[in-house]
């Protein structure tokens, strides 16, 4: 049975996991997730990344679904939380400045309270869809509740070499 990894899991530690953070003093690895994984290939199950995906580089995104791609084992599931994008923009222009001026304008920069909390990627999900694809993951769910975005995937094929 392989490792179930919470990659930027700041202060939401799940049991069972490996919690993985650069910021969180609870994490159980410190690593940054825009640099290479500390983690062997193929050794990871389970991989979740909860509303950390729009706070890597833009330039950096392919390269961690790559290295997530990499630890993972065959067929072990990718799940993915993020903002998404389009409706974030939605909500905040239809809220015409009102009362939640302030809470839309956090959900699409970030809080910004240390180096860690800033969304540097907006993520689109047909985008995220293709970059996954592409890096060799495959059947798809996804859900919306709003605009928090839930997205399934699997390994299921070698990463392309071309």
């Amino acid at each position: 049975m392989g490792l179930k990894l919470n990659l930027g899991c700041g202060n939401v530690i799940l049991e069972g996991f490996v919690n993985v953070d650069m910021y969180a003093p609870r994490a159980d690895v410190k690593a940054d997730l825009s640099k290479r994984l500390p983690f062997e290939d193929g050794v990871a199950e389970r991989v979740v990344l909860c509303h950390v995906i729009e706070h890597i580089s833009y330039r950096k995104t392919l390269d961690l679904l790559e290295e997530v791609h990499r630890v993972m084992e065959m067929g072990g599931s990718f799940e993915l939380a993020y903002p998404e994008w389009k409706e974030c923009v939605k909500a905040f222009l239809e809220n015409k400045n009102g009362e939640n001026y302030r809470w839309w304008i956090q959900t699409l920069y970030g809080s910004q309270t240390d180096p860690g909390q800033f969304h540097v990627a907006p993520i689109i999900t047909d985008h995220l869809i293709d970059q996954l694809s592409d890096v060799g993951f495959t059947d798809f769910e996804y859900t919306l509740d709003e605009y928090n975005a839930i997205l399934k995937c699997k390994k299921c094929k070698p990463r392309p070499w071309f």
